[in-house]
């Protein structure tokens, strides 16, 4: 969360927005909620759902700043009546009228009822923001032609083979936080599980599905994920590639110890796993994908590590791969006149 100075209004004086405060007073906010995009509104404008992160003072005679609450709390606005209902309702109304005053929330969190001027001005992260990433994973899956399957708190997928697959996000404590992770299941088989990595959230569900439309291709082409022949990291890696529309080679082995994606300037990624450096072994083996882009002509001295985030499994880390390959891929494409 940035310093922002700026004019709400001409008419009124400027409004700073500092950095959430550190410290015992102040815990970090939870999940992936400080990834996510803030927004200044009126009172009148909060809607339920959204994460009050700071009021402000708004008859100050100088520049006005953020008062960040030590507790963020999701909002439940409703219309304020006058002092009928709490002790604090009572105080707001011998200076607010029913028309000038909002609710904020009433009991939560802190037994009274939040009275707000209608024109206040609170810092929030909007609702919407969390139910845009479940979107964007179902619309993913969509365009990679798996159906889902109605289910709360998740989606279901039903795979080629008549089984079904979970695909669930991780909460963080607040429902309009984006899911703090992912998390795909097929059976025993964990297919991605970004629980514990602080991704980006954009990436994150971009990632959980195609990770899991990756592992559903395997599923229907019947791929035994014990077999080395069929089911090394190379052979995966190699159809994977093939499927986004990137030519990949191994090393001719039965084992395909070696991935490689020529690029269309002549250079060329090479692929292995960190530990084993190797793709000659199977999933059950995998730690983490060695990635090096190489230049024109193969020199371990001026190649290019490619660091990818961890995701947690073979095919999330795959999916970042795929991603980061065709973005080099484009990079590398003779520009036009």
């Amino acid at each position: 969360m940035s310093i922002h100075t700026f004019e709400i209004d001409p008419v009124r004086h400027p409004v700073t927005i500092l950095k959430r405060p550190t410290g015992a007073d102040y815990p970090p906010l939870p999940g992936n909620l400080h990834r996510a995009p803030t927004a200044l509104v009126r009172a009148r404008e909060i809607c339920g759902g959204d994460l009050v992160l700071a009021c402000f003072e708004v008859s100050a005679p100088t520049t006005t700043y953020a008062d960040h609450y030590t507790d963020v709390f999701p909002a439940a606005p409703s219309t304020f009546t006058g002092g009928d209902h709490c002790n604090h309702c009572a105080s707001a109304a011998t200076r607010l009228s029913p028309e000038q005053g909002v609710v904020i929330t009433r009991d939560f969190p802190w037994d009274v009822c939040d009275v707000w001027d209608r024109d206040a001005l609170a810092l929030i992260i909007p609702a919407a923001w969390a139910a845009a990433h479940l979107a964007t994973v179902s619309q993913s899956l969509a365009a990679h032609g798996l159906g889902t399957l109605p289910s709360p708190g998740g989606i279901h997928l039903a795979l080629p083979d008549c089984t079904t697959m979970h695909l669930t996000p991780i909460r963080s404590g607040h429902e309009q936080a984006a899911p703090a992770g992912w998390v795909a299941r097929h059976g025993q088989t964990t297919v991605y599980d970004s629980t514990h990595h602080d991704l980006d959230p954009h990436d994150d569900a971009r990632w959980a599905a195609q990770a899991t439309a990756l592992y559903a291709a395997e599923v229907q082409r019947g791929t035994d994920f014990n077999d080395i022949w069929e089911a090394c990291l190379g052979k995966l890696l190699k159809r994977a590639c093939t499927a986004s529309g990137l030519n990949a080679f191994t090393d001719g082995s039965a084992g395909a110890e070696f991935v490689t994606l020529p690029l269309p300037d002549g250079s060329q990624i090479s692929i292995d796993d960190s530990v084993h450096e190797t793709t000659g072994v199977l999933i059950s083996e995998y730690r983490r994908l060695f990635v090096n882009h190489f230049p024109l002509e193969k020199d371990s001295e001026t190649c290019e590590e490619i660091l990818l985030p961890t995701t947690g499994t073979f095919w999330g880390d795959m999916a970042a791969l795929l991603q980061t390959a065709r973005a080099r891929h484009h990079a590398s494409l003779p520009s036009t006149p």
